[in-house]
């Protein structure tokens, strides 16, 4: 993975989490398509519901160290949210620290007029990732974290609800803008691999393609290259 990183703790006038004295950067791409993101949301429906989660292999699990199994994933996750009519708009990124092979970090936004949390949304994302590796989709097999912790290990709330012209809009805009801002840390992603990151934005239930110049994968038709 290649492109440009920075090290302030705001980008675009929102906080961020970038330290210079700890030398944790962000990478620049990822956060101008979560800011895109998260700006078309709110500027196509008047409310949204942002949350996050992660995805992680069990032990012993063989993979190919494609994104196969996370394309499963997001193509039904996406159907599923569709169908109940909740638009959702959906970013990736992959990393792989020490396992033997990669986990994702995943952030979600969808229409808010019916639902007010995430949990049971969560609840179906843990069902289908489960699906998508050939498990017991029955199971808690505790693959799928809910990201109720940050990273120092301190308790806070998964969600953020994005109520359009309400006061305390442009502070959950921060916080989502915030949390989102997770995805694009340059600690744990594989250097040289293009297809770390990519983003959805449904439109008329269509998915764009759109490649980025630092081959960070953006707007894949499909969402996910193998």
């Amino acid at each position: 993975m290649t492109g440009k990183v920075t090290y302030e703790k705001e980008y675009k006038g929102l906080p961020i989490l970038a330290d210079k004295d700890k030398r944790q950067g962000c990478y620049t791409a990822i956060l101008d398509r979560s800011y895109e993101l998260l700006k078309q949301a709110t500027e196509e429906r008047p409310k949204n519901l942002f949350y996050r989660m992660d995805l992680h292999y069990p032990k012993g699990f063989i993979s190919d160290g494609t994104n196969k199994d996370l394309k499963k994933f997001i193509n039904s996750y996406s159907k599923h949210l569709d169908r109940k009519n909740l638009a959702p708009k959906i970013i990736w990124t992959k990393e792989k620290v020490n396992e033997n092979h990669q986990h994702y970090h995943i952030g979600v936004i969808i229409k808010s007029d019916v639902t007010q949390n995430p949990y049971n949304h969560i609840a179906k994302a843990k069902e289908l990732w489960s699906k998508a590796l050939g498990l017991d989709s029955h199971l808690d097999n505790g693959l799928v974290n809910n990201c109720c912790k940050d990273r120092n290990g301190n308790k806070q709330k998964n969600s953020v609800i994005l109520k359009n012209k309400s006061e305390d809009f442009e502070e959950n805009f921060s916080s989502a803008f915030k949390r989102l801002s997770y995805l694009s840390k340059v600690s744990s992603k594989e250097h040289g691999s293009p297809h770390m990151f990519g983003t959805s934005s449904l439109k008329k239930c269509d998915l764009k393609e759109k490649n980025d110049s630092h081959h960070l994968k953006a707007n894949n038709k499909s969402l996910i290259k193998e």
